[in-house]
């Protein structure tokens, strides 16, 4: 359970973080792309937030949280069956 729970944790966070990008860093840059007044400062918060995008959400909350949350799901179904405490119905795969 201990394992279960670092791992549930870590993918707690990664997801996290790659949500907190819309709260910290897309305003901001919205905000640069809408007040720029040149071509060149509106590429680069443009590229700027594709770069964020993919690296906060593609990378870490898709891909990275999700692993952890399907590791974590596996594992806590795991240990449930060891522990006999659920019929196998609620345990799921096993």
């Amino acid at each position: 359970m201990r394992t279960a729970t670092n791992i549930g944790v870590i993918g707690l966070v990664v997801q996290m973080v790659g949500l907190l990008r819309w709260t910290f860093v897309v305003p901001i840059l919205a905000d640069t792309f809408v007040t720029a007044t040149d071509e060149p400062t509106k590429a680069a918060a443009l590229v700027a937030f594709k770069a964020i995008h993919q690296f906060g959400g593609v990378i870490l909350g898709e891909h990275l949280g999700q692993l952890f949350t399907i590791v974590w799901t596996a594992t806590l179904s795991l240990s449930f069956a060891k522990l006999k405490l659920f019929p196998k119905w609620v345990i799921g795969f096993l």
